[in-house]
């Protein structure tokens, strides 16, 4: 799926089922969410997270979590939301090739100090 999404998400339960339709749908993400729970309860129980009107939410490691999943599918309009909601400027999701040689550079350099210091 495309980064791109609906330009608009009314709220944060709206913007999580975008997530969650961009991850795979209800039975893959709840499947990674809870995988010591039967498919058939762990959907159910996301549906309701999604459902604004139902008691059960999301706690915050498991709304993340969808944020993770949705990202790795190219999906970025979660962060993007909150971004716009909570007053922040959108940044771009990062290259992981770049983020990978600036950790192995960072890593690196740690070594080095480590082995002079020795």
């Amino acid at each position: 799926m495309s980064g791109q999404g609906t330009l608009f998400y009314e709220d944060i339960f709206d913007v999580a089922r975008a997530m969650v339709q961009a991850a795979g749908g209800a039975k893959v993400v709840a499947s990674k969410l809870w995988p010591h729970k039967p498919i058939v309860e762990a959907q159910r129980e996301l549906l309701d997270c999604l459902n604004r009107e139902r008691p059960r939410k999301f706690c915050i490691e498991e709304f993340l979590a969808i944020m993770k999943m949705a990202r790795e599918a190219g999906f970025h309009q979660g962060k993007h939301w909150i971004d716009q909601d909570t007053g922040y400027q959108p940044t771009p999701p990062q290259d992981p090739k770049v983020e990978r040689e600036r950790l192995a550079e960072s890593f690196d350099r740690m070594c080095n100090s480590f082995m002079e210091a020795t």
